[in-house]
């Protein structure tokens, strides 16, 4: 059973921890540590993204990561509906 589910949606959860992860470094910690400074009064350095420490690696790979996989979905999707029936293709003729 768990490994049908973990077959069927680490693709979706891949996508929706990226989603957070950049949600959390980029809008809701800025906001938060800016909020926090004017609460306590004390004026401290701009926060820095955490992912993009290392020149952005992270970002790097883990679009490669959701690339790759929605690309290959597709693939299995459009195999699984056509069959061995080849997609049809635009041919100019002239």
């Amino acid at each position: 059973m768990y490994e049908h589910i973990l077959k069927s949606y680490w693709r979706p959860a891949i996508a929706w921890l990226y989603f957070v992860t950049v949600l959390f470094d980029f809008v809701l910690a800025p906001v938060g540590y800016s909020i926090l400074q004017t609460f306590h009064g004390v004026s401290l350095e701009q926060w820095s993204p955490l992912t993009l420490q290392g020149g952005g690696l992270f970002h790097i790979s883990m679009l490669t990561i959701v690339g790759v996989t929605a690309y290959g979905r597709t693939k299995e999707k459009l195999k699984g509906i056509a069959g061995d029936i080849k997609m049809p293709s635009i041919v100019q003729e002239d």
